[in-house]
C-alpha cells in the first residue's frame, strides 16, 4: 500500500497534495465518465448524469467514510469509483482555487450571510472561478464537437440524402 500523506500543518496546498494523490490513485482504475456516458444521447446527459450522481450518493458518502477511519478506499462499482474521481477532480479545483489566492480565507458559517455569498460571488470568483467555468464551458464544447463528430445513427438519420 502507499505511503499515506498525512498534513503536518493544516494548509490548502498540503490538502491539495493529498487529494491528488487519491485522484491520482483513482486515475490508474476508475473508468472515466466519458467511457461511460458514450451510449448516452446529448439530450439525455443531464438526466443520465443526474440519476447516476443519485445512485452513487449512498455509496460515495460509505466510501468516503471509510477512508477517512482506515485510510484506505473500499471496493467500488465502475459508477462509483468514476463518480469519486470527479469529486476528487473538483475538491482539487477548489484546493487549487484556495492555494492560488495568497492570503484568501473560506469564509466559516457564523459569519454572517452576505460575507459568504459575497466572498463565493466575487472574492472566490475573481481568484479562481472564472477558470473552472471556462473548463467546464471547454468540456461541454468537447462532448458537443465529439457527439457532433460521431457517425451518423442508422435509427435516427435525419441527413439521409438518399430521398432525393
Amino acid at each position: 500500500m502507499d505511503e499515506i500523506v498525512r498534513v503536518e500543518e493544516p494548509s490548502w496546498i498540503g490538502l491539495r497534495d493529498r487529494l491528488l494523490k487519491e485522484r491520482d490513485r483513482f486515475l490508474q482504475t476508475a473508468p472515466s465518465l466519458r467511457d461511460l456516458v458514450q451510449e448516452v444521447h446529448p439530450e439525455e446527459l443531464f438526466d443520465w448524469f443526474s440519476d447516476a450522481d443519485i445512485a452513487t450518493q449512498e455509496g460515495i458518502v460509505a466510501a468516503v467514510t471509510a477512508f477517512l477511519r482506515d485510510d484506505e478506499w473500499p471496493d467500488l462499482s465502475p459508477n462509483e469509483q468514476a463518480f469519486l474521481l470527479l469529486r476528487l477532480e473538483w475538491a482539487v479545483g477548489m484546493a487549487n482555487s484556495m492555494t492560488g489566492c495568497p492570503g484568501m480565507h473560506a469564509p466559516s458559517m457564523d459569519m454572517p450571510e452576505e460575507h459568504i455569498l459575497r466572498w463565493f460571488l466575487i472574492e472566490a470568483w475573481d481568484c479562481a472561478g472564472m477558470v473552472q467555468a471556462l473548463v467546464g464551458l471547454d468540456l461541454a464544447a468537447q462532448n458537443l464537437q465529439d457527439w457532433l463528430s460521431r457517425p451518423d445513427d442508422p435509427e435516427n438519420d435525419d441527413d439521409d440524402d438518399s430521398d432525393g
